[in-house]
């Protein structure tokens, strides 16, 4: 099953058997006059031997429990900790009374979190801290809503009082609004200072003025005039004279704006655009030349890093205001909590004597894994010198701390973990007397499978740079199996065409759950060979956790979902969020529609058209009007009546019970548990009800608590997990997130989602040294999706992005090292086809030789009797009625009426394939919509890289100059109305009962009318290609032409292909 590591399996090994590192584990338990750092590497039972040096300690008389202190990661291994504590102790009392006297008073010994001891210490001193004596401890998750509310109100207050700030930022484009993820980030950092910045103002007129003496001697060569035909530079050169002109530069923000303008010029010429091709050359290789790296770029920077300074400030000053309003308020979060004990000890040399004689024995679990904050407090704690404020400085007392981890296991960069602080750590137990002692004997996997990991990752590990990554210490297998069976596998899922990320991961996750029920099903005669609690499945990233959890549950194979996307993801928490809503905001029309259209009612936009005719109105609190056709009617009356209902429960019960009778009567679990992954959904509303029981005991009103949930679905901050009925079960496949499972394994572990398109930009850096701890971090404002505009940096950012790409290129290969030693007897990785990325790429030269998984004979998709039985009947009367109203009472016709790419087979045209026709699309798409980022190759080749089509990257960038070189370019970015990807449907000469359909590519207006464009990607070597190709499709352009009048009501002047292979434009008009 997928627990933690068996702990009677390396108690009996230890007692019983000689291992290779024997020695080493006889130091932990009998030297305990020296400090220890133990490196130990996955499974070899670190935690077990942080017991046993805990009792040997109690045991010889060197550790009062009372004074014991062990840290541990989480609450749950906590728990586990105090248990065998006391377990290892009771075997103990049995020959010595120290232990029998210890055992009684267990319960004073702390064993719990770094965040749990720290409040029991300010508990005793708050007001050394300027704390109130009865301070409320905020979670993790509640500290969002502080967050945001803060936020708010902070914004209202700057506004009211009319902060300069607010409209000097302004002034420089700024949006103080865009700043909230700036303010959170820095909220979670507040003990670290923010990355230099830059004070003066820049001096961009000069980089202005060097421009302009460019642009001046290039108009002197064009004879004071822009021609016609231009290129990307010519073009933007004509729209930066527009901006002077009729805008004008009135400050930096337009100095700066105006760089912008002239650097996208400057990306490149192209010389057959240009009338005469020598001055084209000349204007390139002379004029130009170094102006965009040498003069604008730093210029830009500088910048960028002013606006910074301006940022960095205020955002100071308000995560300053926030810490002392949560003060003031007796609200301490996790982060203060640490931040508080930490100047609580540095400042006060009374307050860390009392400490120190309060406890004398420090034991610390997964220290690879510490937040710098936890070890700054511990070496407080131990430190001999109460006076030196620098904890670096300090060296732990004798026999006074007990350090384990390993570096290969650090995989928490993201919550501050860092790798240099381990090791600095361990620098000051050895430079005190101490030693490190290393523990290589696995208890978790078996010895065939340790060779295979030891081959596979000791030279990955020995590759990388020692500053960013550990040492490999090789794993020794404490049990030997007796089976030749392989212990490891390999799973290849098909190519997908486009490689499509959601299609891929389906089809990974049905290969999986055949792979699984092969091993478990006791169908048509088969022995089951494993439990379902055999298996766990781990993925890198949270998003598609329930498409394996639906090819679990389509085949009646029990899962559990741990470290899920957010409960945001929820539909059937967004549909109940929706009718409260509706209630709560009785005069708001969206709200309600947004009730009447979701699946709670799920009416038509037909039906309510009917409504609206009727004479209805969208308002929670009016009456459905009469002469409304039954089959509409009685739907209606039925929504406001729930509605009305629900009201009345929320007037007159108490929150929580209130949400339960709305949610039984509308049937919203019922229906949950009919649907696709019914046990996720289910276990979702559970949480959700869970949530509201909270909610309620801390005294907030029903309305509050819509809000919270709207927030649980809006916003990124809130990470409540998933949940599924089957949570708490021992027999099921565990379905986790990578970071979800650090100390636990499972006898298969199946590595998961291999096919990752999507990469990251560095956004955030910690640098640590002897002087100060720094974060550099960026400020951008997103445009379109995820691709955001970077607005503010410090100074040095560029060495600071470097510095941590290292960093997560090294903790990556951590985490696939953590991935794989999950298992006992199999490990099973997942691969792609045709692709070097993906998070256990790393793995794959290995793999090569590796035996590929398949399915016993026998396995197939098979439903989950338990979970349908009771509503079979009730389904297939929504399969009867949905089936009556899904048969359409129309004909659909393709504007063509055929397949293009069949019919061109005999025209001997080819092209490079619709992979390569929907990538250029997609470019183009963002190019005229304004939202390609400045990083042009970068955004196209990772595009291109979803399609496999990474070498035809340059040919697109390249085709897409040519459009941008073009009449037709510059007549649409004249235009008025520009309109892309414009899908269509109309009657056919007014006959409702047949439909045309289709989808412009480009459409645009112009002084003379709209003019029609379709893309086409086809090699056009002559002149009779090109006919024949205008011939081919020139009915579909007509079509075109004709559904655009039929829906504008306009004529269209003009209908075309643009051949982008040749960048030119054919009209069909001519």
């Amino acid at each position: 099953m997928a627990d933690p590591v068996d702990t009677s399996q390396i108690v009996t090994w230890l007692d019983e058997h000689e291992l290779p590192d024997a020695e080493e584990r006889r130091i932990i338990e009998e030297d305990l006059d020296t400090n220890i750092v133990v490196v130990a590497s996955a499974g070899t039972g670190k935690t077990e031997s942080l017991i046993r040096r805990m009792v040997a300690g109690v045991v010889a008389g060197k550790v009062n429990v009372d004074s014991l202190v062990a840290i541990t990661f989480t609450r749950m291994a906590a728990g586990e900790m105090r248990a065998r504590f006391a377990e290892r102790l009771r075997d103990a009392a049995e020959t010595s009374p120290v232990a029998r006297d210890a055992l009684r008073r267990i319960d004073r010994a702390f064993i719990g979190t770094i965040h749990a001891f720290c409040a029991r210490m300010l508990r005793e001193r708050p007001l050394d801290v300027g704390l109130r004596p009865d301070f409320t401890e905020v979670d993790e998750h509640d500290v969002t809503i502080l967050w945001r509310h803060y936020w708010n109100e902070e914004l209202q207050r700057l506004y009211a009082d009319g902060d300069p700030r607010i409209a000097q930022l302004s002034e420089l484009g700024v949006d103080v609004r865009d700043l909230y993820d700036f303010f959170v980030t820095r909220s979670e950092n507040s003990d670290l200072a923010l990355g230099p910045a830059r004070k003066e103002e820049p001096d961009l007129s000069t980089a202005l003025d060097q421009v302009q003496q460019a642009v001046d001697a290039v108009m002197d060569l064009l004879g004071g005039k822009i021609p016609d035909d231009r290129d990307t530079f010519l073009d933007q050169l004509d729209l930066a004279n527009h901006i002077k002109r009729h805008r004008g530069v009135h400050g930096l923000a337009d100095q700066a704006e105006l760089l912008k303008v002239y650097r996208r010029g400057l990306k490149g010429i192209t010389l057959k655009r240009w009338p005469d091709k020598n001055v084209a050359s000349t204007v390139k290789n002379e004029i130009v030349a170094g102006l965009a790296e040498h003069v604008v770029d730093p210029a830009l920077t500088e910048w960028r890093q002013y606006v910074y300074g301006i940022i960095a400030p205020l955002m100071d000053d308000l995560v300053g205001r926030f810490a002392a309003h949560r003060r003031a308020n007796g609200l301490v979060t996790f982060h203060d909590l640490l931040v508080l004990s930490a100047r609580l000890l540095r400042d006060s040399s009374g307050a860390r004597r009392f400490f120190q004689g309060k406890f004398e024995a420090f034991f610390v679990d997964e220290f690879q894994d510490t937040d710098p904050l936890q070890a700054e407090i511990i070496s407080y704690l131990v430190g001999s010198d109460t006076a030196e404020t620098d904890w670096r400085k300090l060296l732990p007392i004798p026999g006074r701390l007990f350090v384990v981890g390993d570096e290969k296991q650090s995989i928490y960069r993201f919550r501050r973990a860092d790798i240099e602080v381990f090791r600095q750590v361990r620098e000051q137990i050895l430079e005190s007397g101490g030693r490190t002692v290393r523990l290589k004997s696995s208890f978790r996997s078996e010895n065939s499978l340790c060779e295979w990991l030891n081959e596979a990752f000791a030279p990955l590990f020995e590759a990388q740079d020692p500053r960013y990554q550990a040492s490999y210490d090789a794993l020794h297998a404490a049990r030997t199996s007796t089976s030749s069976a392989d212990r490891v596998f390999k799973i290849t899922t098909d190519k997908i065409g486009r490689n499509d990320e959601a299609a891929i991961v389906a089809n990974e996750a049905g290969r999986i759950a055949d792979l699984i029920e092969s091993e478990t099903s006791a169908s048509e005669g088969r022995v089951p060979t494993r439990n379902a609690g055999a298996f766990m499945v781990l993925t890198r990233r949270r998003k598609y956790l329930t498409t394996y959890a639906a090819a679990l549950e389509a085949r009646g194979i029990p899962y559990d979902i741990v470290g899920g996307d957010s409960l945001g993801m929820s539909e059937e928490l967004a549909a109940l969020v929706n009718m409260m809503e509706a209630i709560r905001r009785p005069a708001d029309e969206v709200a309600m529609l947004s009730y009447l259209r979701g699946p709670l009612v799920g009416l038509g936009d037909d039906d309510l058209y009917a409504f609206r005719v009727a004479g209805g109105r969208f308002r929670s609190t009016r009456a459905v009007p009469d002469g409304l056709p039954p089959d509409v009617e009685t739907p209606l009356r039925a929504a406001f009546d729930a509605l009305s209902r629900a009201r009345d429960d929320l007037m007159q019960y108490p929150v929580a019970t209130a949400f339960e009778r709305i949610m039984d009567r509308v049937g919203l679990l019922a229906s949950a548990a009919a649907r696709e992954s019914g046990s996720t959904r289910v276990g979702n509303l559970l949480r959700v009800l869970s949530l509201v029981r909270k909610w309620e005991s801390d005294g907030i009103t029903w309305s509050e608590v819509v809000n919270e949930l709207r927030a649980v679905i809006s916003d990124r901050y809130y990470q409540y997990e998933q949940m599924t009925l089957d949570v708490g079960r021992q027999d099921v496949v565990r379905i986790m997130n990578l970071h979800q499972a650090k100390g636990l394994e499972a006898d298969v572990v199946i590595l998961a989602d291999a096919y990752e398109s999507h990469s990251h930009s560095v956004s955030q850096h910690v640098s640590r040294s002897d002087d100060v701890d720094m974060l550099s971090m960026v400020v951008s404002v997103s445009r379109s999706g995820s691709w955001g505009e970077v607005i503010a940096e410090p100074l040095g950012w560029d060495e600071a992005v470097e510095d941590e790409e290292r960093y997560e290129e090294a903790e990556g290969l951590r985490l696939t090292y953590v991935a794989a030693t999950r298992a006992r007897e199999q490990l099973v990785v997942c691969q792609y086809p045709s692709s070097d990325k993906g998070p256990w790429s790393r793995l794959y030269p290995t793999l090569a030789s590796v035996t590929e998984a398949s399915a016993k004979p026998g396995s197939g998709k098979r439903l989950r009797a338990e979970s349908v039985a009771d509503v079979t009947e009730h389904l297939a009367g929504i399969k009867a009625q949905w089936d009556a109203l899904s048969k359409p009472g129309y004909t659909i016709q393709s504007v063509t009426g055929q397949d293009p790419a069949e019919s061109l087979e005999d025209l001997a045209i080819g092209g490079r394939g619709a992979d390569y026709g929907t990538l250029l699309h997609e470019v183009v798409e963002a190019a005229i919509n304004g939202v390609l980022p400045a990083n042009e190759k970068a955004y196209v080749e990772s595009i291109a890289d979803s399609y496999s089509l990474r070498a035809q990257s340059k040919q697109v960038l390249k085709e897409l100059q040519m459009l941008r070189d073009s009449d037709l370019w510059r007549e649409l970015m004249e235009a008025p109305e520009v309109y892309s990807e414009v899908p269509f449907a109309y009657p056919i000469d007014g006959d409702s009962a047949n439909i045309i359909r289709g989808t412009i590519d480009l459409v645009f207006r112009n002084a003379a009318g709209w003019r029609i464009v379709d893309f086409k990607t086809h090699h056009t070597q002559t002149e009779k290609d090109v006919e024949a190709l205008m011939a081919h499709y020139g009915d579909q352009l007509k079509s075109y032409s004709d559904a655009w009048t039929h829906i504008i009501g306009e004529e269209v002047i003009d209908a075309g292909l643009w051949l982008s292979e040749q960048g030119r434009f054919v009209s069909m008009m001519s």
